[in-house]
């Protein structure tokens, strides 16, 4: 996720930097949570054809298809059963963490928490590592980080202990596919 965040990339949460309200000298980083975004789930038509891209993608990405001496389109019927698997296992958990984010809410209040109450609220993600991974080298921030949704962050933690690893790891497959497609 750090390397994501680093390099401008959609992830599960997003970090940036602003003026501090008590302090305009100084800055914070602030972070938000983030959903994949509840539009594409609301029509079936559409989930489908999502589901159908990603399929497609990973095929073509992942696996070894030759798109440059194909004769015919990719159709639907040529992706291979292991990238359909996947594909679901994506549209599975983006459904599932916009879900627990709707149901907590769309309170983004900010709050202050360090990176040890983040570690507390969220412990499957180790905040000191990503913080120091996040920022350029030798910079050190031990200052509270501005949360905006800090309930967000149990979802967070739900959806992370829920969810297997392969699926995870196909999900962040998809966001660096889908970032760097034209």
């Amino acid at each position: 996720m750090a390397l994501m965040q680093k390099s401008g990339m959609a992830s599960l949460v997003e970090f940036d930097v602003g003026p501090d309200s008590n302090n305009p000298q100084q800055n914070v980083l602030r972070m938000f949570v983030r959903g994949p975004g509840k539009g594409v789930f609301q029509t079936p038509t559409v989930l489908a054809l999502y589901q159908g891209i990603i399929a497609q993608m990973f095929q073509i990405v992942l696996g070894d298809e030759d798109v440059g001496n194909r004769t015919e389109p990719l159709t639907p019927t040529d992706i291979n059963q292991e990238w359909l698997d996947a594909a679901k296992m994506v549209i599975d958990f983006e459904t599932d963490f916009e879900t627990l984010l709707a149901n907590v809410g769309t309170d983004l209040v900010v709050n202050l928490a360090t990176l040890e109450e983040l570690n507390a609220m969220t412990p499957s993600v180790d905040w000191p590592l990503f913080v120091n991974e996040v920022l350029p080298a030798g910079v050190q921030y031990n200052r509270p980080i501005v949360v905006y949704g800090i309930d967000h962050q149990t979802t967070l933690e739900t959806i992370l202990n829920q969810t297997s690893t392969k699926a995870l790891q196909y999900y962040f497959s998809w966001i660096v596919i889908k970032e760097f497609s034209p």
